[in-house]
């Protein structure tokens, strides 16, 4: 069982002043599994609280103020959970089958923890020709996490995880007034991080510490600096009457430092002080220059077409996690779409169609070493055609969208190979990964809702049932294991009263009770997967609004 309680609340201050505050928190009493190794839940948000707050204030006819603050925190053993991927086994003996895909048998459950929250300030100013804004945030956080990666319930190899950060951003933006023909922004972003691990504790156990010298304990602390500025500008014109033509350009530098070292203590408790690990450079830069190319035609007041060409780019950095690897570079991205958008029948239908090409350099891709680090996967290539539609017939409205996607990688000479052997474990190799699919991409997606609006007992009744169809997609680029095709299916009852005071609703979801793999860690100890979708779920709702 979990319980949710959800509280908003706005109003003015002063005649100048507004001002709302939320606050959001739930428990689950029950997690979604069980750990068979001490008989305790496992998949459960023990307390989850957000608290937002905004404030409004204008202290002149052309100036504007606004101020937020966020907060959150949540703690549970709602982490990773490890079990072995079906039909593989650990390396280790001593698993044992759960009645579920959310059972696990492992020494340690994944215990999660996490403070996080900032503030931002936007102020908007009018002048004259253009308007000006500037927005200032600031975040921090602080984590923990521990699971067991050996997914036996004997001590093997459990990883402790103390994470801390801070971010600081800045930017500034100069727009055109609403009314202008051309419309444009031109602007400057900066930003600076903080990441601090502090440390990383490896703990090795029974079969992977055997003797008084083995080694029994890995910390790893590292520390990694980003700073980033970046200048941009669009604009965008009638060039005919109903066409459209938009133009951007960005240029982004960033510099990242990076310290880190791992020390390692031995079973009999002798402390090896530093150990060797392989030079990683201390600092890396990038440089990226981005753009946005479109064309919109309004063919009909109710259609519109389009196609845009895109550049953009993800950040490189640095593993902190294992400072034992190097620096990843960025990925890059060029992106082709057109399409287009429909409100047909008095907007009774609504109907959007795209094609889109993806064209990715230096891939970013994940793996699992002592823990998960980023690394580039070559070149791939991915295209497809999204279709979403919705419509309303009398009393009824119907929701759905299709995708199609073909996705692989083009050049991929030397990808992670993890291949589960008879006898337990995986053997960890390289491979050209050429010709796979990309890791968690759906070739066929699918999704259908369906509502039914009818007046009852003085208010409205509403009935949906909903569903989702994915064609299974792979776990890792050696295509060697796969997330089967699954089905998702849902519904739900809502009543409200005439005055909307308040609204009651029924809801059930997963009713098939589908387990999906959301995460996979191929290691020597075995595939470990993690199930982390909510199993099939019934629950109630009340929303009361108060004047």
């Amino acid at each position: 069982m979990t319980s949710r309680i959800f509280g908003y609340v706005s109003g003015s201050l002063t005649d100048d002043v507004q001002a709302g505050l939320s606050i959001a928190y739930a428990k689950q009493f029950d997690g979604w599994g069980e750990n068979l190794a001490d008989g305790k839940d496992v998949h459960r948000a023990d307390n989850d609280l957000n608290v937002r707050s905004k404030f409004f204030f204008e202290p002149t006819s052309s100036t504007t103020i606004k101020l937020l603050f966020d907060y959150a925190h949540r703690d549970g053993t709602n982490g990773l959970n490890f079990r072995p991927y079906p039909g593989t086994k650990p390396l280790l003996p001593g698993y044992r089958q759960g009645g579920s895909k959310w059972d696990i048998d492992n020494a340690q459950a994944g215990d999660l923890r996490f403070d996080g929250g900032g503030a931002a300030l936007t102020i908007e100013q009018d002048v004259g020709f253009a308007q000006l804004v500037s927005t200032t945030s600031y975040r921090r956080y602080s984590s923990f996490t521990n699971f067991a990666a050996s997914m036996v319930p004997q001590p093997a190899q459990i990883i402790d995880i103390s994470r801390s950060g801070n971010q600081e951003t800045e930017e500034l933006q100069l727009l055109s007034k609403a009314s202008s023909k051309l419309k444009w922004v031109f602007g400057v972003f900066g930003i600076r991080s903080s990441e601090t691990v502090d440390p990383l504790s490896v703990k090795l156990f029974g079969p992977l510490a055997p003797a008084p010298d083995s080694l029994a304990l890995i910390d790893i602390s590292a520390k990694t600096v980003a700073k980033s500025i970046a200048v941009f500008g669009q604009s965008s014109y009638e060039v005919l009457p109903r066409l459209n033509f938009t133009a951007g350009l960005r240029y982004t530098y960033e510099h990242r430092s990076f310290t880190g070292g791992e020390t390692g203590m031995l079973n009999n408790g002798f402390d090896l002080g530093a150990l060797p690990i392989p030079a990683v450079p201390p600092t890396v830069s990038f440089n990226n220059v981005s753009w946005r190319l479109a064309l919109d035609y309004q063919l009909t007041p109710s259609t519109l077409l389009y196609a845009s060409n895109n550049r953009g780019f993800k950040s490189g950095g640095y593993n902190g996690l294992d400072p034992t690897n190097p620096p990843y570079l960025p990925e890059r991205l060029d992106a082709y779409e057109a399409g287009m958008k429909t409100e047909l029948f008095d907007r009774q239908l609504r109907l959007n169609v795209a094609g889109f090409y993806y064209n990715y350099q230096n891939i970013q891709v994940s793996r699992f070493l002592q823990t998960a680090t980023i690394y580039n996967g070559g070149q791939a290539h991915l295209y497809g055609v999204d279709i979403d539609v919705d419509a309303k017939l009398g009393a009824f409205t119907i929701e759905g969208g299709l995708e199609y996607l073909h996705n692989k990688f083009t050049r991929f000479p030397d990808a992670q190979f993890s291949v589960p052997q008879p006898n337990g474990g995986s053997l960890i190799t390289s491979g050209d990964a050429a010709g796979n699919h990309l890791p968690f991409a759906s070739t066929f997606s699918g999704n259908l809702s369906l509502t039914y609006t009818t007046a009852l007992a003085g208010g409205d009744l509403a009935l949906n049932v909903n569903g989702s169809h994915n064609s299974g997609y792979w776990l890792e680029p050696d295509n060697i294991l796969k997330q089967p095709d699954y089905d998702l299916l849902g519904a739900s009852i809502r009543w409200a009263p005439s005055n909307a005071r308040y609204t009651l609703r029924l809801w059930a979801t997963n009713l098939l009770n589908k387990a999906v793999i959301g995460f996979i860690a191929s290691s020597a100890l075995g595939s470990e997967t993690d199930y982390s979708n909510q199993p099939r779920t019934f629950g109630g709702t009340l929303t009361i609004k108060f004047r």
